[in-house]
């Protein structure tokens, strides 16, 4: 199965875009796993590798 959301995978497009993605913003993550910090960071990081 295959599926797009977006031809651009620019991070602030998607966060203007979806309001799940904007809405990672300010949730905290258990900083003993992820000290890089809230989960919008977490998964922007993963998202631009």
């Amino acid at each position: 199965m295959s599926w797009i959301l977006s031809r651009d995978k620019s991070w602030q497009f998607l966060q203007q875009n979806f309001s799940w993605v904007a809405d990672m913003r300010g949730v905290l993550q258990d900083p003993v796993h992820h000290a890089e910090g809230d989960v919008s960071i977490h998964t922007r990081a993963y998202w631009q590798r």
